[in-house]
């Protein structure tokens, strides 16, 4: 009797912003004989990607409120146990994992007892955030692990940048990871095929056991309030607020007055973006907001949002 092959993995890794979110709905949209599950993990208790990604209802797993490489990497390989009852369903597994999170623990996970035998990593792809690279390297030893571990680099957001800029960072990279792949992107825009192809063939599938730690300074917030919000107001506090203090990535999900539309928030330090995506609903209008960075304070951003809500008839 020949046993079932094993599931092919794709681990998403990449520092926070880098656009991983959006890539994920690029694997997902359109049709395609290959079915992809999820496992998605968000630094923070309140998850706001379950609700950004799309075309992944049934097959969606989120894990919150820890990093995937540290608190919850037991909860990751438990769903992993759990999955392989439901291996009819899907032919390919893409875990996304959050942006502080260093690929080599994860890999460790795929490679436990148990686990290996149904599972195989077809491949470790980062993205890089082609416009903040550069900073997050000199201030986040992670980024730098991410990158050197990765079997194919995206370099997204390279309109972002100058030709000449361009050419330096694909000469860094080069220069932290030789065996990687490097494709320049906008807004994540690859094929399909080219992230799950299987990118482990000729390099070493056993992960380096090493310990590591993040910035104990850098905390994820969450708002979540109900009503609508006035967008300039929001608009003025987050130019304050990124001026101020040390804010590296910001997502959500916002009511605005009048517009049946929920809005996706997006934020990269200073770079802010909101865009409508799909309706209420009979779902609760309300604004859902995260933050990331360093010495963030809860009651203060709390306070920020709700002074930007729009006054209750």
């Amino acid at each position: 009797m020949h046993s079932s092959p094993r599931i092919p993995v794709t681990l998403l890794s990449g520092f926070l912003g880098a656009g991983k979110t959006t890539l994920l709905n690029r694997l997902l949209a359109g049709a395609g004989a290959r079915r992809i599950a999820v496992v998605e993990n968000e630094f923070g208790a309140r998850g706001v990607d379950q609700v950004l990604v799309e075309g992944a209802d049934q097959a969606l797993f989120e894990l919150n409120d820890g990093c995937l490489c540290c608190t919850v990497l037991d909860d990751l390989v438990r769903v992993l146990e759990r999955l392989q009852d439901r291996r009819a369903d899907f032919d390919h597994l893409v875990i996304e994992a959050t942006g502080l999170a260093d690929p080599g623990p994860v890999i460790a996970g795929l490679s436990s007892d148990g686990i290996r035998e149904h599972y195989e990593l077809a491949g470790i792809v980062t993205l890089v955030d082609a416009r903040h690279v550069e900073r997050d390297l000199e201030e986040t030893e992670v980024c730098g692990r991410q990158i050197a571990m990765a079997d194919l680099l995206i370099l997204n957001k390279m309109d972002l940048v100058s030709s000449f800029e361009l050419t330096a960072l694909q000469a860094r990279l080069a220069g932290l990871n030789s065996l990687a792949r490097c494709i320049p992107t906008v807004r994540a825009r690859i094929p399909r095929n080219a992230v799950l192809a299987n990118h482990r063939a000729g390099l070493p599938t056993e992960p380096t056991q090493t310990h590591h730690h993040h910035d104990d300074a850098i905390r994820s917030v969450s708002v979540d309030l109900p009503g609508d919000v006035d967008i300039q107001a929001l608009d003025r506090w987050l130019g304050d607020l990124v001026r101020r203090q040390d804010v590296l990535r910001m997502k959500g999900l916002l009511a605005v007055p009048g517009d049946p539309r929920r809005f996706v928030f997006q934020g990269v330090r200073r770079w802010i973006d909101v865009r409508p995506h799909g309706a209420w609903g009979d779902e609760p209008r309300r604004n859902l907001l995260v933050f990331i960075g360093r010495g963030l304070d809860e009651t203060q951003l709390r306070g920020g949002v709700e002074a930007c809500l729009e006054a209750q008839p």
